[in-house]
């Protein structure tokens, strides 16, 4: 999935994330510091373009780090801190509109008749 940034002189930005999640890597999302944030993020996260602000792009995700991040405007780091967490509740949000309800055994008798 893809999400995009908007926010003014940033809207071709954009951070492609990984739909493939476990449980425990949601628990360890959620567990995380910053350092283990920015392994997961760099794990899970399939194609970038983001810059900074010296519009210097980013569009390989090996490259990304916390040097690289301290030159960002503060809204993009917010958005690159939020990206993950945004995620996971898409998908899982998605698991409960793909359940589908059971018949009970006296609503299958009431559709044979």
């Amino acid at each position: 999935m893809k999400y995009f940034l908007e926010f003014e002189d940033y809207t071709d930005c954009f951070v492609e994330v990984n739909d493939k999640w476990t449980m425990k890597e949601v628990k360890a999302l959620i567990d995380s510091g910053e350092k283990e944030y920015f392994d997961i993020f760099k794990k899970k996260v399939v194609s970038l373009l983001l810059r900074d602000a010296d519009g210097n792009e980013l569009r390989d995700i090996n490259n990304f780090s916390e040097e690289w991040m301290e030159n960002v405007d503060v809204a993009v780091a917010g958005f690159i801190g939020m990206v993950l967490a945004r995620h996971v509740r898409d998908r899982k949000s998605l698991g409960g509109l793909s359940v589908r309800p059971l018949s009970t055994g006296s609503e299958s008798k009431i559709a044979k008749n």
